[in-house]
């Protein structure tokens, strides 16, 4: 089940413009989630209560690298978008 909430970023645009279309309010949240924490799931859910629905954008490799500095990300992309995916409220999660 989680791996089907991990989709391409066309895919998750395609599925926020279904949801819209439907009348449901689409939330999103972007972050590296590397050490996924408490304070993340937090952050996750007070956003999820904003909307119906939620799409989560996890920042690649790269970019968390950037932000993060210092040997970081420890945990590759793939494997913190599989992470998010697997908590509570998350509609989708793409990365970006």
């Amino acid at each position: 089940m989680t791996a089907e909430r991990v989709v391409a970023l066309d895919r998750a645009a395609a599925r926020a413009a279904q949801w819209t279309e439907a009348g449901e309010n689409v939330v999103l949240a972007i972050g590296s989630f590397d050490l996924l924490e408490a304070a993340h799931a937090g952050s996750l859910a007070v956003a999820r209560a904003r909307g119906d629905r939620m799409i989560v954008l996890v920042r690649d490799d790269a970019s968390a690298a950037l932000r993060l500095g210092g040997g970081r990300p420890v945990i590759e992309a793939v494997e913190r978008a599989r992470l998010v995916a697997a908590l509570r409220g998350v509609d989708l999660v793409a990365v970006t």
